[in-house]
């Protein structure tokens, strides 16, 4: 950056220190001042929501570890969800032990999407996996809140503790064929013994199914578009819901991603499941099952490999009474039959 523009970016700031935009794009030029107001600016009431988050994507992009404690400060139930969301997107980069604390801390107080952001986070890292162990053993947070995916990622992380822990907590999470044709078997018997709510089931969608997929227009297109999928095969849908992993597009395979750490507290790796959703020469882009988007410089990653397994889990009808299975099903079919 040439000193003229850098002269000009500041007088520009000054005249106009209002100015979202210009105030983010300082704080990634590293201009001095320029974090200092940004933070200001979040304290203060001038800004909306959208700039508060603007303001927190730009200084976490700069990943120092003195911002962290104002990140952990964002997660508290008096701030909006919007910046309690950019403030857990802002923590991934941080690898202290008090970023699972504080997760843990505020669960229950997290809308449910974050929810499954935050434990999905945490087991993208052995130190922050041993808290989450932690939790659950001592039944300060329940074990069926760690979705069956974020089992899988608890054992991918190799450590033999971590395992042996999972396992006495949860078991062996793959179920055998035998097992799946008599959970098969077994929701096909509820569908058929009453009628499901389609507007329930919309409900239910939004809060399993959409983080992943687009069904008219709604949800996330990370996996397959289901609008224009086979929804009229019950059987069909009961296969793709129960046993995933039988039939994986290769588009659809995910990745496990083996990168360095980037912070500086210590941490040897971390470990990232989920979809590339862009890469280059410089940068990894990846989003997991959770939604939790986060980029690793390439010269940071130690391994990639294919997930044998569908990243979508298994046990997704698990926590479902049988009038939510049916009114789910009502609604992934109510246009297509």
């Amino acid at each position: 950056m040439s000193e003229d523009f850098a002269a000009w970016l500041d007088a520009w700031l000054t005249e106009r220190p209002e100015d979202t935009g210009l105030l983010a794009l300082s704080i990634r030029l590293r201009r001095p001042a320029a974090e200092s107001r940004a933070f200001a600016r979040l304290d203060g009431d001038a800004a909306d929501d959208a700039e508060r988050v603007a303001l927190i994507e730009a200084l976490s992009r700069t990943r120092r570890p003195a911002h962290l404690d104002r990140y952990l400060a964002l997660l508290e139930t008096d701030h909006p969800v919007r910046v309690r969301e950019a403030a857990l997107a802002a923590l991934q980069h941080y690898g202290d032990d008090a970023v699972a604390t504080a997760v843990i801390a505020h669960y229950a107080n997290l809308p449910g999407a974050l929810q499954q952001r935050g434990l999905s986070m945490l087991t993208s890292r052995a130190n922050w996996s041993t808290r989450l162990l932690d939790a659950v053993e001592q039944e300060a947070l329940p074990a069926a809140a760690v979705a069956p995916d974020l089992v899988a990622n608890l054992r991918r992380l190799n450590d033999p503790e971590i395992t042996a822990r999972t396992t006495a907590i949860w078991g062996h999470i793959r179920r055998s064929p035998q097992e799946m044709m008599a959970r098969m078997s077994a929701v096909r018997s509820v569908l058929l013994h009453g009628e499901g709510q389609p507007d329930a089931g919309r409900v239910l969608f939004a809060e399993t199914c959409a983080k992943c997929h687009v069904l008219h227009g709604d949800g996330r297109a990370v996996g397959p578009e289901l609008t224009g999928l086979e929804r009229d095969n019950r059987e069909y849908l009961l296969q793709a819901i129960i046993d995933p992993s039988s039939v994986v597009l290769p588009e659809y395979l995910g990745t496990i991603l083996t990168a360095e750490a980037e912070d500086e507290f210590g941490v040897g790796e971390q470990i990232l499941t989920g979809f590339v959703v862009a890469e280059d020469t410089h940068s990894i882009r990846m989003v997991d099952s959770a939604g939790n988007e986060q980029e690793i410089a390439a010269a940071k990653v130690k391994s990639r490999r294919p997930m044998e397994l569908s990243i979508m889990p298994e046990g997704l009808l698990s926590g479902m009474s049988d009038a939510q299975v049916r009114d789910l099903f009502a609604y992934l079919q109510h246009d297509a039959l």
